[in-house]
């Protein structure tokens, strides 16, 4: 264990040193200066900090989930955190209608399910017939089957039926198909009422789309999605580095969603019990 400094210290040579890409990520080391344990725990300590304030912890917490046998469901599925980070924006722009595409197993179907209420509805697309067909389980072993409709197809027809239909949505979370994300963003933009958002998953590809030239089809149709958001004008755009990386999308120059009335208090302080 390394000795730790009795006050906040930054060198002389930090101070006048230290650049934007060096504040980044919380592993990079003037940000991680003062960890004080094993270099191998940082992770998990760094999880267990970010679980900390969550209301649960594990998947196991909250539902009785299918899995593919043999794939775990954090090697394709979202992190814990940012799925409630989709939570959270859902609640603050009180969105009720969403469409995700790319269902997986259903576990961020479920928790968009989650917080858009009983009034909501959840739009959710899978091309593969194995991942559609455990979500509608895991679905309907939730509770939540009356919020979500799943959707077997393929994705870009489907989002741009969807646009050429006028459907509309409050919130579109793009996680599927990423060599097509270039085809995807114009319809999926397309589908936003006003004062909507746009999230993108995976926009780091696992370090592909930092390459000068991706590697991969999928990091090539993120590059181009990526260059296609960048020509767009009259939006706020930003790219958050959690998870794999999530950019989001929001028309800013809309009207803003009038606010439903709140029939529950806003928040609950839960007080320990008295002994």
């Amino acid at each position: 264990m390394k000795a730790m400094p009795s006050r906040d210290v930054l060198t002389a040579d930090e101070l006048s040193q230290i650049r934007n890409l060096d504040r980044i990520l919380p592993s990079q080391p003037i940000l991680s200066k003062y960890f004080n344990g094993d270099q191998a725990q940082f992770y998990r300590r760094l999880e267990l900090l970010l679980h900390s304030v969550l209301p649960t912890r594990a998947l196991e917490e909250k539902w009785d989930l299918v899995g593919k046998p043999g794939v775990s469901y954090s090697s394709l599925g979202s992190d814990f955190n940012t799925l409630h980070f989709y939570q959270l924006l859902i609640r603050l722009g009180r969105y009720e209608r969403v469409l995700e595409l790319g269902t997986f197993i259903g576990v961020s179907t479920l928790f968009l399910a989650e917080a858009v209420g009983e009034r909501g509805k959840v739009t959710s697309v899978e091309l593969h017939q194995e991942f559609h067909d455990i979500a509608k389980i895991n679905v309907e072993r939730s509770g939540y089957a009356a919020r979500v409709e799943l959707l077997k197809g393929c994705v870009v027809e489907t989002v741009t039926r969807l646009a050429q239909s006028g459907a509309k949505y409050d919130l579109v979370l793009m996680d599927a198909a990423k060599q097509s994300y270039g085809e995807m963003l114009e319809p999926a933009l397309a589908c936003l009422n006003p004062g909507g958002l746009v999230l993108v998953d995976d926009v780091f590809m696992n370090g592909d789309t930092l390459n000068p030239a991706p590697s991969l089809d999928k990091g090539e149709g993120v590059r181009a999605m990526l260059e296609k958001a960048n020509a767009i004008e009259g939006v706020a755009k930003v790219i958050l580095p959690i998870g794999n990386g999530l950019l989001l999308i929001h028309p800013h120059g809309a009207r803003a969603r009038t606010p439903r009335p709140r029939t529950e208090p806003l928040y609950r302080i839960a007080h320990p019990p008295r002994t």
